[in-house]
């Protein structure tokens, strides 16, 4: 999956938290996910909560790709 968000007015990637949540706990046995490179609109809707998800289904992840938000990083720890 790639979402390229180059050339567009607002980010493409409309997974959220839960989405992410759900896709770690169905495939735990992830070694490498890539769901698109991060874009610099800062509006999509998964925070650091999705990373958490990933880092505690997906153990044997060694390649990680994702639009998260960071705008909100502060609040959301």
């Amino acid at each position: 999956m790639q979402v390229n968000c180059s050339g567009v007015e607002t980010c493409l990637f409309h997974l959220t938290d839960d989405d992410l949540e759900n896709l770690a706990a169905a495939l735990p046995h992830l070694e490498s996910l890539r769901l698109g490179q991060p874009c610099n609109f800062g509006s999509c809707k998964t925070t650091v909560a999705a990373l958490m998800s990933i880092s505690v289904h997906c153990l044997d992840l060694t390649v990680l790709e994702t639009h998260f938000n960071t705008l909100e990083i502060v609040g959301d720890l």
